[in-house]
């Protein structure tokens, strides 16, 4: 019998994750969860200029999407495999949107789901440096 528990935010090592998706497949199947999903931390560097070591790079996204489909299609019948992006609501000083969950470029990637979040919450003073740079 599968527990009734099921993982949707896993992040594997295309951003901060130590693991492959298909590691974390058979993980999730051996535990016995009803479900896995992937939420890899969204690119960003190229629409706010931000570089971290622990977002997905924008050149892999269509690598992740892919891999994910794969194991999605792997695991069919066994473990219900969903792909999702967990994306970063950052502001420019101005107040704008630079990036966020509703953003039309992630909504059109065929997901199932996003996870919004803050993870940048910078001062104003912070704000001028990072942004001019």
């Amino acid at each position: 019998m599968q527990a009734p528990f099921s993982c949707l935010h896993t992040h594997t090592d295309f951003c901060d994750g130590k693991g492959s998706v298909e590691d974390f497949c058979q993980a999730a199947y051996a535990k016995g969860l009803s479900a896995i999903g992937f939420s890899a931390h969204a690119p960003i560097a190229k629409k706010t200029g931000l570089k971290t070591d622990w977002h997905l790079p924008d050149d892999r996204l269509d690598e992740y999407i892919g891999t994910v489909n794969a194991a999605r299609r792997r695991w069919a019948g066994k473990l219900p495999v969903y792909l999702g992006l967990e994306v970063d609501y950052i502001k420019e000083p101005n107040g704008s949107s630079l990036s966020g969950p509703a953003d039309r470029d992630f909504q059109s990637l065929g997901l199932d789901y996003i996870i919004g979040s803050v993870h940048y919450i910078f001062p104003p003073q912070w704000r001028r440096t990072l942004y001019r740079g």
